[in-house]
């Protein structure tokens, strides 16, 4: 297993477990900049499903299970599956956050078989997924018609996406342009935070530079059915 420690947060097979609480203010005042984003995604998301008030909600790549708690902790209407492919997490995942309207999953999300949803919240998985066509398949798949997905995923700033990123976890890093034509493949609406509808990227740059919050995060809308696949 392969463990990364800072002061503040861990990161353990690729994912990242909080050590100081699930506060922003915590890690905002400790200078943590990679906790506080990673936190400040989930606190979005809590917002968005607090708004539309789905029924059903599954955050893929739930890591340690940190947002999948703060999802369901918040918004106690929803019920929330928090699945992962890594065993270990899983277990900590249900050894560290338990709620009613939690359910953490093991299992791969290019195979799929936790059922349809309302909501699916992924936030920094797409990068590392190998067949990220066929995740995306799945995700539109199993939405409900009237389904949205929320998505992060570090962008670089050039025009060509990286195909060989310096972290070893990552696949590929999109550029803003690729991302959105990616994204638009599976859903017919895609909103960005640049064209003003959302200010959680304005709020995020003053935090963390590492990633260039272009197009994240991502709220997309409608999903494009494969008629016949599934």
């Amino acid at each position: 297993m392969d463990e990364i420690s800072s002061f503040t947060h861990k990161i353990i097979d690729a994912h990242l477990s909080p050590e100081i609480g699930l506060k922003v203010e915590d890690y905002l005042w400790r200078g943590d900049a990679v906790g506080a984003t990673h936190l400040l995604r989930y606190y979005f998301a809590c917002n968005v499903l607090n708004a539309r008030k789905p029924d059903r909600v599954i955050d893929i790549g739930c890591g340690d299970g940190y947002g999948s708690f703060l999802l369901a902790s918040t918004n106690p209407h929803i019920e929330v599956v928090g699945a992962d492919h890594n065993e270990n997490a899983i277990l900590n995942a249900k050894f560290k956050y338990n709620l009613s309207n939690l359910i953490f999953s093991i299992g791969d999300i290019r195979r799929w078989d936790f059922g349809m949803f309302d909501c699916v919240v992924s936030f920094d998985t797409l990068e590392h997924v190998n067949h990220r066509d066929i995740m995306m398949m799945q995700i539109v798949n199993h939405l409900n018609d009237n389904g949205f997905l929320l998505l992060s995923t570090p962008c670089v700033k050039t025009e060509q996406s990286r195909f060989r990123p310096k972290w070893i976890y990552h696949k590929i890093e999109y550029s803003k342009n690729e991302l959105y034509d990616f994204l638009s493949r599976y859903f017919r609406k895609v909103n960005i935070p640049e064209d003003g509808s959302m200010i959680f990227s304005i709020e995020v740059k003053k935090v963390n530079r590492r990633y260039h919050y272009r197009m994240n995060p991502v709220l997309c809308e409608k999903p494009i059915k494969i008629a016949g696949v599934f």
